[in-house]
């Protein structure tokens, strides 16, 4: 009923969107990171898998607070900690939208099927979709490349030596990601947690009134992984920006592909709104949640 993982870069919401589930990477500071294995100090979140929005308030609930481990926990506000505790109903209403025109990557026909059958579903529920417009100086495509940037920048500071060392048994695909990060310069580097910063201010300041944002979590249900590990590109694209606003953020089940792969939205909330997001998500869960599968096991006599 229960998984933890590591959101860096998506690695919570997308198993999540991808498996019918919910995954919830919860804002940096929430849970203390003391004791994992490193990725990107910068980015490394831990968060819930779970088959309901609830069982992963619940999780993080067990699992927040000050840790003298990790130094974002005690940075991370006790009143927002405190109203983990505390969920408040949220009626029908206006909920945001991020457009199309604001996607940091396209949508395959599955994806758009799902996001507008999600947007009729609201609709009909009486949860009005209302486009939510970013500041100009706020791109979700840039927000996600620098997030890669970052990561593999910091990647390399902690496993260069690894990934440079052809006797090392790593997955080609993985080796070059991290090699990469030795080749981006500390400027560069520096540059990105400038715009971060700046991303992380304007996106609150623009959010202010709202209390989640929808958007795509995925552009295609599950495809068969290729040796270059290009045709899930998209899922990253998508889930990144909140990596590098270091948002709450959620993914929703929220239908299937021709072929009944399950297929995913998310909702994000700015830095320390993870409350206000969990409330939402959990109004918004039963109205998105497609009806549920059962596989035919008769063969086996069930």
């Amino acid at each position: 009923p229960l998984a933890l993982g590591g959101d860096t870069g998506g690695s919570v919401r997308a198993p999540a969107a991808l498996n019918g589930v919910v995954g919830y990477k919860p804002s940096t500071g929430v849970i203390s990171r003391a004791g994992c294995l490193p990725l990107s100090e910068t980015l490394d979140v831990l968060g819930p898998i779970s088959r309901s929005v609830t069982d992963a308030r619940l999780l993080t609930q067990l699992l927040a607070g000050p840790d003298l481990g990790d130094d974002t926990t005690l940075a991370f506000p006790a009143s927002a900690i405190a109203a983990l505790n505390e969920p408040a109903a949220r009626g029908a209403g206006p909920v945001a939208v991020l457009p199309p025109e604001a996607w940091p990557a396209p949508l395959a026909d599955a994806g758009l099927r799902t996001w507008h059958q999600a947007l009729e579903q609201l609709a009909r529920a009486g949860f009005t979709p209302t486009p939510w417009h970013p500041p100009a100086a706020l791109s979700f495509e840039r927000m996600a490349q620098d997030n890669s940037l970052v990561l593999a920048y910091e990647a390399y500071r902690h496993y260069g030596a690894l990934a440079e060392d052809p006797a090392q048994p790593l997955w080609e695909v993985v080796r070059a990601r991290i090699a990469a990060g030795g080749r981006i310069s500390p400027a560069d580097y520096e540059a990105a947690l400038l715009r971060r910063a700046a991303d992380m201010a304007a996106f609150a300041q623009a959010m202010a009134g709202v209390d989640a944002l929808l958007m795509p979590a995925c552009d295609q249900a599950a495809q068969a992984l290729d040796p270059d590990d290009t045709r899930h590109a998209g899922l990253g694209k998508l889930l990144r920006p909140a990596n590098f606003l270091g948002s709450a953020a959620i993914a929703l089940p929220a239908g299937y592909d021709a072929e009944g792969m399950p297929m995913g939205v998310q909702l994000l909330a700015p830095a320390g709104a993870d409350a206000a997001l969990l409330d939402c998500a959990a109004a918004l869960e039963p109205v998105l949640a497609p009806a549920v599968r059962h596989p035919d096991l008769s063969a086996w006599g069930l």
